[in-house]
């Protein structure tokens, strides 16, 4: 059984895998835990500063404390509020920065098709031929499918382009992956 399809990118397409890749990515999540240290940190130095003012003053430091925990509080949620819209700022930065340059970073047209023992792609710019055995795992958005092969490529898969054989499709890769690549993320 084979299944093909005729994919159609757009910017957006590539965006949202930049951003899907960027989010999952466990390269990448050293630095929002970093950030997230940084803000533990200065909790616990501000803590500190807290207890020095409450051997002094009683109201100053129910005020103190107030203040804290509002400025504390509001970094916390800017941190896990704010990190996915600051990824995208930043990617979508990229994406004009590499079209600037006269060059697509993605093939707005190729076919792709899961045969038995790999992933086949053409498009204009050529062929791919993927084992299974190189695929590390699959992540899905609310439009897209992506069959990573490694961290940082993946066959990007706009769930409008699959006709509705969104469950076939997963059904079939999930069995091509427990033969092939065990160890994958389905």
């Amino acid at each position: 059984m084979t299944l093909k399809f005729h994919i159609t990118q757009n910017d957006e397409d590539f965006l949202a895998f930049s951003i899907c890749q960027y989010l999952n990515n466990p390269i990448h999540r050293p630095s929002f835990w970093k950030n997230f240290g940084k803000n533990l940190l200065m909790s616990l130095t501000m803590l500190l500063l807290l207890s020095f003012f409450m051997a002094f003053d009683r109201l100053t430091w129910m005020v103190l404390l107030v203040v804290f925990l509002l400025i504390d509080g509001g970094l916390a949620a800017g941190n896990v509020l704010l990190w996915p819209r600051m990824v995208r700022k930043a990617m979508k930065n990229y994406v004009e920065q590499i079209k600037q340059q006269g060059k697509l970073p993605y093939d707005a047209e190729f076919t792709v098709e899961f045969l038995d023992g790999e992933i086949y792609g053409s498009s204009a710019e050529g062929e791919q031929h993927i084992p299974y055995a190189e695929i590390t795992r699959i992540l899905r958005d609310e439009g897209h499918l992506y069959v990573m092969r490694g961290a940082m490529q993946a066959v990007v898969l706009p769930l409008r382009c699959l006709d509705g054989r969104e469950a076939e499709l997963l059904a079939f890769l999930h069995g091509k992956l427990q033969q092939h690549a065990p160890q994958a993320e389905v």
